[in-house]
């Protein structure tokens, strides 16, 4: 465990810096079976976590040649979401984990719009699972590391990532908590 925790500091010391001048998060590369997205984060499921200080979510995620794949929990009880590709919503590609009036939860990509808004892609490249664990919500997902806005997840460039939930409502409302960081693959993923 200690090398891959070298390993990945060494990565983050080489990757390019974010847009803010801090270093990027590096999302470490897994060979062998990918996590199973189904809404329950196992103990050694991800080879990552990085827990986000400013909103509270931990984000689990590990990436192959072709996928990233990621597991989130909340503080909250409410929707859960991730964008890649854009330091605010307009532009990203994200993933939210909601619940429908029935109270079932699903998780479906949506594209960033101006002034806050987002509406869900026509094409769902991702699949995934989420619910309530523990009072928590739990969201799960695979998505192509090629993502729908032309932009790639890679160990070239550090691209942006957003994150919120709301505390309580499963579906709509503005967030709870919000904050971005940037992101990159460790050296030796190509997607």
């Amino acid at each position: 465990m200690r090398h891959i925790i070298v390993l990945l500091l060494l990565a983050a010391a080489a990757a390019p810096l974010g847009a803010d001048g801090a270093p990027p998060i590096v999302v470490p590369l897994a060979a062998g079976p990918a996590p199973q997205a189904d809404g329950a984060i196992g103990e050694a499921e991800y080879r990552g976590l990085y827990a986000d200080a400013a909103t509270g979510i931990a984000v689990h995620w590990q990436a192959d040649s072709a996928r990233l794949h990621c597991g989130l929990v909340s503080p909250g009880r409410g929707w859960l979401a991730i964008g890649f590709g854009s330091s605010g919503m307009n532009g990203s590609v994200m993933a939210f984990a909601l619940a429908g009036r029935d109270g079932k939860w699903s998780v479906e990509e949506h594209a960033g719009k101006a002034f806050y808004r987002h509406a869900r892609a026509g094409s769902q490249r991702l699949s995934g699972a989420a619910g309530l664990s523990g009072g928590r919500t739990v969201m799960e997902f695979s998505i192509p590391l090629a993502l729908g806005s032309g932009k790639v997840i890679s160990a070239d460039a550090a691209l942006p990532f957003i994150l919120a939930f709301h505390k309580d409502r499963t579906a709509g409302g503005k967030h709870s908590k919000r904050s971005s960081g940037t992101m990159v693959l460790e050296p030796g993923v190509k997607p």
